[in-house]
């Protein structure tokens, strides 16, 4: 996670941002990739969710950039293990 780095509270409400419990940017990144987790209730997802709370992230190998759960320690846990894999996306 070397390349990864937690981005404050207070850039993470507003300018778009809905819902969100914590959020890391890729220092390494060209396009300043992001990895968020936040809760679906609210947002533009919530009627399609298969969960309470998801993990936004850039693409990963199956082509997906949102997963979805139901607790969200699991969404925090999937987070970072993203960022672990993907050190330089």
């Amino acid at each position: 996670m070397e390349n990864w780095t937690e981005m404050p509270s207070e850039h993470l409400t507003g300018n778009g941002y809905r819902n969100i419990i914590r959020g890391w940017e890729n220092t390494e990144a060209r396009l300043n990739n992001e990895v968020l987790v936040y809760r679906t209730e609210g947002t533009d997802v919530e009627a399609t969710a298969e969960g309470e709370f998801a993990v936004q992230h850039p693409l990963d190998e199956e082509g997906l950039n949102t997963h979805f759960f139901d607790d969200e320690d699991a969404a925090l846990d999937y987070a970072k293990e993203y960022m672990k894999d993907n050190p330089t996306v």
